[in-house]
């Protein structure tokens, strides 16, 4: 009965590291996308002379190509030159409603 109820509480810490690790690296994944985001936003503001209206209108023209997995999870808004904005669905390991800001760095 013992080495059942430490198998049972073993099982329970390894699964919850896991949804840890799971949400850690979505939230990565986000920071980067939002990063790869303002990269994209920049250079359609540079080639057309106008700001993107939302990341729709980037992946369309071709100046942006994100992971199915990512767009599930997390919700983008485009704000250049100030920001991007991602914000977490119910489908993140983590739960909805967590916000990650980039700040847009001003060009060089």
């Amino acid at each position: 009965m013992k080495k059942l109820l430490l198998l049972s509480i073993a099982a329970l810490f390894l699964l919850s590291t896991i949804g840890c690790e799971s949400e850690t690296i979505s939230r990565q994944e986000a920071y980067n996308a939002c990063i790869s985001i303002a990269s994209a936003a920049r250079q359609y503001e540079r080639k057309t002379g106008y700001a993107p209206m939302d990341i729709g209108e980037l992946e369309n023209k071709g100046y942006l190509q994100l992971k199915t997995r990512i767009k599930r999870e997390w919700k983008f808004a485009v704000n250049f030159p100030y920001d991007v904005i991602a914000k977490s669905t119910i489908k993140m390991p983590g739960g909805p409603d967590i916000e990650i800001v980039y700040e847009i760095p001003e060009p060089i």
